[in-house]
């Protein structure tokens, strides 16, 4: 219960993890070509690794948990 209190929107945090996911061989930064629904109101991805601490450059398998929260909540203040 703690932990999913981290989450802003449940389901801007689905979005993400099935973005990423889907496509978890792939760098992060390939997998964001893939985004629809809401996700494509998000812009400037590469701010969006930076401020979330997430290198680019690796698959989404190697990401913590909670650089997918961050991910996730980088995500809906941009399309909230």
């Amino acid at each position: 219960p703690k932990k999913a209190r981290q989450i802003h929107d449940m389901q801007t945090f689905r979005e993400v993890i099935n973005l990423f996911m889907g496509h978890r061989r792939k760098m992060v930064k390939a997998c964001v070509k893939f985004t629809e629904g809401r996700l494509e109101k998000v812009r400037h991805w590469t701010d969006v690794f930076e401020e979330a601490v997430v290198d680019p450059h690796k698959r989404p398998e190697e990401l913590t948990p909670k650089q997918f929260v961050n991910i996730a909540n980088l995500c809906y203040e941009q399309i909230r």
